[in-house]
């Protein structure tokens, strides 16, 4: 049997598994593990990155770094980018934790809709088999008079 609310709510929960995929996905995970997995790869990112930077700036700036290859100090220069790395890295980290704990969070709070919806779908199907198998036994031609208990 088709009702109306059932409709309604299997359309409201297959529209928000089209647009929620990563939504549904993240529920398996535990916060924790959430963001430290995307702190991870925001970390290799922001290593990638800061390299491909060095890199590009190493190349553009070819000419100056022959000229004076004999009289650039190579320890003072690491020293300052190993410094810039972990502070880019720090701030980057601590960005990722806060924007991953908020997202973590929305995340969680439209699934509970969606876990909700589905008890109530849930509850829908029981309430249907339920009636069913009454209007079933409600069918059969013996009655309680006939058998004794």
């Amino acid at each position: 049997m088709v009702s109306e609310d059932k409709v309604k709510i299997m359309t409201r929960l297959a529209l928000y598994e089209q647009k929620e995929q990563k939504s549904i996905k993240s529920s398996k995970y535990y916060k924790n593990d959430y963001v430290g997995y995307n702190m991870i790869n925001t970390a290799l990112l922001i290593t990638v990155c800061y390299i491909a930077m060095l890199v590009v700036i190493g190349i553009c700036r070819m000419d100056y770094l022959m000229k004076h290859v004999t009289e650039i100090d190579i320890w003072g220069w690491g020293r300052k980018l190993i410094i810039l790395y972990i502070a880019i890295v720090i701030v980057y980290m601590l960005l990722a934790y806060i924007v991953y704990s908020v997202k973590y969070r929305v995340m969680q709070e439209s699934n509970r809709t969606y876990v909700e919806d589905l008890k109530k779908l849930c509850r829908i199907y029981k309430k249907e088999q339920r009636e069913k198998r009454e209007a079933k036994i409600g069918e059969t031609e013996y009655d309680d008079e006939t058998f004794d208990y």
